[in-house]
């Protein structure tokens, strides 16, 4: 399968990885990066923002539900969320809404950028008893009596 290109038909494993937008049954919306699922369609996001209309729209919506609507009217509450978990009860759709880049499939290392050096760990060789050495010859603190 080629990254950005999503079979119409498709398992729920080729979307890990991917943006997907989850519609929930009580008409809140969470875009979010797919982490996992399980049997019971639970499903993990990360990066996750939530979409929630809000309580006077809601009100609005119940009133005038067979006219037409004024979209000027509908509000949406947006709140960001990180690690979210879910329910597969809740869940009503999953849509793919964007590929997952080419950053995010690779790990990589959290270092502030600046002038830091990494120094490798240094291994213990075989020493005699009263010898406090290292690999680097670099001679360990000794604790006072």
């Amino acid at each position: 399968m080629v990254l950005g290109r999503v079979p119409k038909n498709t398992r729920l494993e080729t979307l890990i990885g991917f943006k997907v937008k989850v519609t929930t049954n009580n008409t809140s919306t969470f875009i979010g990066s797919l982490k996992s699922y399980d049997k019971f369609m639970n499903l993990v996001l990360t990066e996750c923002e939530e979409f929630r209309l809000t309580k006077k729209s809601k009100k609005y919506l119940g009133q005038t539900k067979n006219e037409e609507v004024d979209e000027g009217k509908i509000r949406e509450q947006k709140r960001f969320l990180g690690l979210v978990l879910v329910r597969g009860e809740n869940v009503v759709s999953v849509v793919a809404e964007a590929a997952p880049n080419s950053k995010s499939l690779k790990p990589q290392l959290r270092i502030k950028k600046g002038k830091v050096s990494i120094n490798p760990l240094k291994r213990k060789i075989a020493c005699e008893e009263g010898d406090n050495k290292t690999n680097s010859g670099v001679k360990k603190p000794t604790t006072r009596k």
